[in-house]
């Protein structure tokens, strides 16, 4: 297992220079005959999001320019130091891989993420993926596996994912995980040997933070949210969907009925009464932004149910573009996420990057998180009366 500090590492000695078989390149791999090598990428950067994209934050150093072509992928940008082209691709441009890996096999690196069943229709797409990867690799080029989660969430078919993504590992050139404390559970669920595996932290993302009170000002007239500056705002983030397991904080805030927080920084503690009987506090408000996730609506319909009872619960159930990222963030005095089976979360870097508290699960690599100086912006949780206690016990600074 080996540690590394930039992308550009995680690639290191798997591209190697062209035979003469492999200078008749036309098209999309003229280039590398003259020491041009191409990284594909799986699934699509996403240029209309990118200050939340994950992929295009990952990948952002090797990037030469902003450039897109018109179907929303890079292709064709060139990073100065490394003669490597960074192309990424949909479902049906898989086939690209075939294309190159058939003229130029030893120019040609693949870096996977997100490899998985989710649906009926993921499983006859899986079918097409292995086909292009499997001759991919056996016709020589080179695989990267990003393992973002140990298994996917809210899995159809656990055997047949489990027996794709064995598969994906053994013939990867190299496993790439988020943190060193996931990697012997890696080793022994996936069965790979440790000197495939490289860690290299999750990116951070661009974050512009915003003054407070102008956000949520700003949220609550384009929402028509009932908070003010006074209350406590509460942010979960990110797509709806069952795993992250919304329904049961819907519920602790509904129980709160309205108590008020102390408005004021000091240490975490004080009762509900003190709460509601402090003149300067406002209310603890949920604010659940984000979209639903196909097959979810079950979830979204059981969380609107709650917010129906609860004047304190409010949801943003669409997609939320970079610009209304940024006020719901600058406008949240703190962030939940409440998952029992994840390993790293985006969610967590955003809003690590916005410089706002976390409460979240003891597990995977969150826990890795806790650096010195960020102690007092985690509050970690191992059961459902851990996530109470810190959310009742959650202090908004004046």
């Amino acid at each position: 297992m080996k540690q590394i500090q930039s992308i550009e590492e995680l690639y290191t000695g798997l591209i190697e220079g062209p035979g003469e078989s492999e200078c008749e390149g036309e098209g999309d791999f003229k280039g590398k005959c003259n020491g041009g090598s191409t990284l594909f990428v799986v699934p699509r950067i996403r240029y209309d999001v990118r200050r939340s994209d994950y992929l295009y934050q990952l990948y952002r150093p090797m990037l030469s320019s902003d450039r897109s072509n018109p179907s929303g992928h890079l292709d064709g940008v060139m990073n100065h130091s490394t003669p490597l082209t960074v192309r990424s691709l949909s479902f049906w441009e898989h086939r690209l891989l075939l294309k190159a890996v058939f003229q130029a096999p030893s120019r040609s690196l693949l870096h996977y993420h997100w490899f998985e069943i989710q649906d009926l229709r993921s499983l006859a797409g899986m079918v097409w993926k292995w086909f292009c990867l499997f001759w991919f690799r056996k016709r020589g080029g080179k695989i990267v596996w990003t393992i973002h989660n140990r298994m996917p969430h809210n899995p159809v078919f656990p055997r047949l994912n489990l027996v794709m993504r064995r598969w994906l590992a053994s013939v990867s050139d190299r496993i790439h995980l988020h943190c060193r404390e996931i990697a012997d559970d890696v080793q022994e669920y996936y069965r790979v040997d440790a000197s495939k595996i490289v860690v290299l932290p999750h990116p951070t993302f661009e974050a512009r933070i915003l003054e407070r009170t102008t956000a949520l000002n700003t949220l609550s007239q384009t929402r028509n949210l009932p908070i003010n500056p006074k209350d406590t705002l509460f942010l979960m983030f990110g797509q709806i969907s069952h795993y992250k397991q919304i329904p049961p904080v819907c519920d602790l805030f509904a129980a709160m009925k309205g108590a008020e927080p102390l408005a004021e920084s000091g240490p975490a503690g004080g009762t509900e009464q003190q709460a509601e009987s402090d003149p300067a506090g406002g209310v603890y408000r949920l604010l659940i932004a984000g979209p639903v996730k196909k097959g979810q609506q079950s979830v979204l319909r059981q969380i609107q149910t709650i917010a129906d009872h609860s004047d304190n619960i409010h949801i943003i159930a669409d997609w939320i573009p970079d610009e209304e990222m940024d006020l719901l963030f600058s406008a949240s005095d703190c962030v939940i996420l409440n998952m029992k089976e994840i390993w790293m979360s985006g969610v967590a870097m955003m809003a690590r990057s916005y410089q706002k508290p976390l409460i979240l699960p003891r597990t995977g690599c969150l826990p890795s998180l806790n650096q010195p100086g960020s102690s007092s912006m985690l509050h970690f949780f191992s059961d459902h009366k851990e996530l109470t206690d810190a959310i009742q016990q959650f202090r908004r600074p004046t």
